[in-house]
């Protein structure tokens, strides 16, 4: 009867210390799962930033554009209805010359 106490105690310590390692490596775990979610955190975060000052400069970039073809197309307006005031030229498809000796 010793022997089967003595290998039900040995029993009994080899599964006190599995659940005992079980809980450290779950711990273990844990501690890990949290260092690397912070890390993702970090990294995620700055990479919003990042991504959020590039997409600033890209709108900069877009509105320099706009208000260039915005000034081009008001130029080209203004030009445009100086000539449609001046009998509109650009349309009639002849030399201004022969238009100027026909008309007088």
């Amino acid at each position: 009867m010793a022997l089967f106490s003595e290998a039900f105690l040995r029993l009994r310590q080899d599964l006190d210390q599995s659940r005992q390692n079980r809980r450290k490596l779950i711990g273990e775990i844990r501690a890990e799962v949290r260092e690397m979610a912070r890390q993702t955190g970090g990294r995620l975060a700055e990479q919003g930033q990042a991504r959020r000052a590039e997409f600033a400069a890209m709108m900069q970039g877009l509105r320099g554009t706009i208000r260039e073809h915005a000034e081009q197309t008001r130029g080209q307006l203004f030009e445009l209805a100086a000539d449609l005031r001046h009998g509109g030229e650009v349309f009639g498809g002849r030399p201004s010359a022969k238009r100027g000796s026909r008309g007088r």
